[in-house]
């Protein structure tokens, strides 16, 4: 047995917390998810966007929720992920992709926290997606098959 073969888009993001958040940051990240939802296979979104997620009336925070929004796209993590205490780290997904087990550990060698995740590319397990029947034409015996008379009569 051939095991199944997935593909998947990953693209790691990150954004620099020293540049302002501006309206080409978030140009440029629609056009990456445009491109991104042109391809059919699970799309992930890993990085850090350096933008206060976890400040709900941040407006970086409003215009990434409402880029995701458009896009139909979750965000999973909804923890701190950084040492001054912000969720500024992110994995994406479309809905259809589960994330579970999201596991956030506290920074160590860095001032970002370690995240971890379980996605599930097996889509459509247990849905029936029907069946074909079809002749097998290898098998297809010539001279058993009737013939037909090469004149067809008009039903004049």
């Amino acid at each position: 047995m051939v095991p199944a073969r997935r593909n998947v888009l990953v693209v790691v993001l990150y954004r620099s917390g020293s540049v302002a958040i501006t309206n080409v940051f978030f140009d440029d990240l629609a056009d990456v998810l445009e491109r991104a939802m042109a391809y059919s296979c699970p799309f992930i979104l890993l990085g850090d966007v350096n933008i206060h997620l976890d400040v709900l009336t941040n407006p970086g925070t409003i215009k990434w929720q409402s880029t995701l929004d458009s896009y139909s796209l979750i965000q999973h993590v909804t923890r701190s992920t950084h040492r001054a205490g912000h969720t500024i780290d992110v994995i994406v997904t479309q809905p259809h992709c589960p994330v579970n087990d999201v596991s956030v550990q506290a920074p160590t060698l860095s001032d970002h926290s370690f995240i971890t995740a379980n996605v599930d590319l097996q889509f459509g397990r247990g849905r029936f997606a029907g069946s074909i029947r079809r002749r097998q034409w290898l098998c297809f015996d010539y001279d058993a098959f009737p013939q037909w008379p090469l004149s067809i009569r008009s039903a004049a």
